[in-house]
């Protein structure tokens, strides 16, 4: 690790510290087709030097055989750094809904592996917070929380992906069945507030 990069993470570590904040996670790292394990393996440097428990990846690559092979590897080298991984399942990604985060998740094999189940996504790809009862608690390691607009029009890729990153919703303020979402999480899950 170059001595300005490790000075860095110290300092936002020592910075964070100060504060009374934690790093909850380091997020996300997105996992393309031409993405290796050498451009993956230092995200989990960075989270361990942040102290970071968990570390977030999406999944875009559509050989889904060859993403779960890399995560795999991923998780390993995560559990040895006493990290978590979440795989986020992302209606404009390779992993596009629930059902597929899961069987990701468990062809892994790793014990360290879940997945982050956020509101938007969850609605958008089709699933209801009935379908968070599928999930092994183990297996869910935090949730997203914001309020959106009921959906209209076409479900595109580029649509989707724009509305999760520019038209997030603080709660209460959209449509979204956030009371049946809350009540459908392990009762000491960790939620994050994302508001766009």
């Amino acid at each position: 690790i170059p001595a300005c990069c490790s000075q860095t993470r110290s300092a936002l570590r020592r910075r964070a510290a100060d504060l009374g904040l934690r790093v909850s996670n380091v997020s996300a790292y997105q996992f393309y087709p031409d993405v290796g394990w050498d451009d993956v393996a230092p995200a989990i440097d960075v989270a361990s030097a942040l102290g970071a428990p968990i570390v977030v990846a999406n999944g875009f690559d559509p050989d889904l055989g060859r993403f779960t092979d890399l995560l795999a590897r991923y998780c390993a080298s995560a559990h040895e750094a006493g990290i978590r991984i979440a795989l986020e399942f992302l209606p404009y990604s390779a992993v596009r809904d629930l059902d597929t985060a899961l069987r990701v998740v468990m062809e892994t094999g790793a014990a360290n592996a879940g997945v982050l189940v956020d509101a938007l996504h969850l609605d958008r790809s089709g699933a209801t917070p009935a379908d968070i009862a599928r999930i092994p608690t183990e297996r869910i390691t935090f949730a997203q929380l914001c309020d959106a607009r009921r959906w209209s029009g076409p479900r595109t890729d580029a649509l989707l992906l724009t509305e999760a990153r520019t038209a997030r919703l603080p709660a209460g303020e959209g449509e979204l069945p956030l009371f049946a979402f809350m009540d459908a999480l392990p009762a000491d899950l960790e939620i994050e507030y994302e508001v766009a």
